[in-house]
């Protein structure tokens, strides 16, 4: 008989009681029992959340951070050196491992459909990089303009600098730091950055960090997107300017419907006046577009969502897609531009297939789901535009 040590052991599956935690939470099942208390099944407890660590790879910070306390906690609760009762840490972690389950097990849905609006993104941004200039793309919320300049930056511009304006980097010397972070790890958003340390942080004055980022990139050619450039300041709009005219760095701004107000309003602003507005060489509004000649204006077609949807791998009905296509398309609508979109469709189409538990989505989990996101006067109304919509989106799509 030959040597069982010789045999290559294959990988064995997760132990049982790490199955237990990949079903579907039920309240019974991550609670713990008067018997759960006992010594026993915190040893067991611990066994259980240090096996799906080992198995899964998962970090014991990522861990901790999940249940928001200490990796050093974590680690004493996991080594049995901690002096309280681990009773209810280990309960948080085991409801954070089914949480974790079923976030694994969800749709996916990131990735980027060439839609009209994709393209008319892709096109606008290519054309102020080859013009070396300044250019604007404004959109309404939720119909693809983050996603699609990520996917630019992956696929077209690799070493593009991306920065996404939040309350952290509006101001000048936040904003040029934001950009030496950005030269330094290309392709990044200023959120995947700040998990990775914010180089140029050192950096005490707006003259400075304006120097340096001028010494790194004068002569580069390297775009610089900005996203979300309605919450710029007027003076890092200046500053912006300044470095686009020292560098010669193309600049793309995106945005939301405020973008171009608040670059209109840098005319009246002594210190900048016409100075911005006279460098943009072009300004694309992403605006819905007439579809099957009958005059109806469209933001997505019904095939553009149903190449959307694609990505959560589940099945819905026909009449399902053609309302959630024209749910999409409320957002085209005069006095609801902020209100929906393809983004906030997904949303709903995320609730309905929690709610379908696994069958294929109806209307009518559509709009339950509807219901539940948006407050009732709202839901009735855009189930109101849906529906009206919907006959035109299948004629159209």
């Amino acid at each position: 008989m030959a040597d069982q040590g010789d045999k290559s052991e294959p990988r064995l599956p997760p132990p049982a009681p790490i199955d237990r935690l990949t079903q579907d939470a039920r309240v019974d099942q991550l609670s713990l029992t008067p018997a759960d208390t006992e010594p026993e099944a915190v040893f067991t407890a611990r066994e259980n959340v240090a096996r799906w660590l080992g198995y899964y790879r998962v970090s014991m910070g990522e861990l901790a951070r999940m249940i928001g306390i200490s990796r050093s906690t974590l680690s004493d609760v996991l080594g049995n050196r901690y002096k309280s009762n681990p009773e209810p840490i280990l309960r948080k972690a085991e409801a954070a491992i089914s949480e974790w389950f079923r976030r694994r097990g969800a749709p996916q849905k990131g990735h980027c459909v060439m839609t009209r609006i994709a393209r008319e993104i892709f096109t606008v941004v290519r054309t102020v990089s080859k013009l070396r200039g300044i250019g604007t793309i404004v959109g309404v919320s939720g119909i693809g303009k983050s996603m699609t300049i990520q996917t630019i930056v992956q696929t077209d511009f690799p070493s593009a600098i991306l920065v996404e304006v939040n309350p952290g980097c509006a101001r000048p010397l936040d904003f040029l730091r934001a950009i030496l972070a950005g030269e330094r790890s290309p392709g990044l958003s200023s959120t995947m950055r700040a998990r990775t340390g914010h180089w140029g942080q050192h950096v005490r004055h707006t003259a400075d960090a304006f120097n340096l980022a001028v010494n790194r990139l004068a002569g580069s050619g390297r775009l610089i997107i900005i996203d979300e450039a309605e919450n710029l300041s007027n003076d890092t709009f200046n500053v912006l300017r300044q470095l686009h005219d020292a560098t010669g760095c193309p600049v793309a701004l995106v945005g939301r419907p405020p973008l171009q107000d608040r670059i209109s309003r840098t005319i009246r602003d002594p210190s900048i006046g016409g100075s911005l507005v006279g460098r943009i060489c072009i300004q694309h509004t992403l605006e819905p577009k007439a579809a099957g000649g009958g005059g109806d204006r469209w933001l997505f077609t019904a095939d553009e969502v149903r190449a959307v949807l694609a990505g959560f791998k589940v099945r819905y009905t026909g009449e399902a897609g053609h309302w959630l296509a024209a749910l999409a398309n409320v957002a085209a609508l005069e006095g609801q531009q902020e209100a929906g979109a393809l983004r906030y469709a997904l949303k709903v189409m995320e609730v309905a297939i929690t709610i379908s538990g696994g069958e294929p989505v109806t209307l009518s989990m559509l709009r339950q789901a509807n219901s539940l996101l948006k407050r009732p006067e709202w839901a009735r109304m855009a189930d109101h535009l849906a529906g009206e919509l919907a006959r035109q989106v299948k004629a159209v799509g």
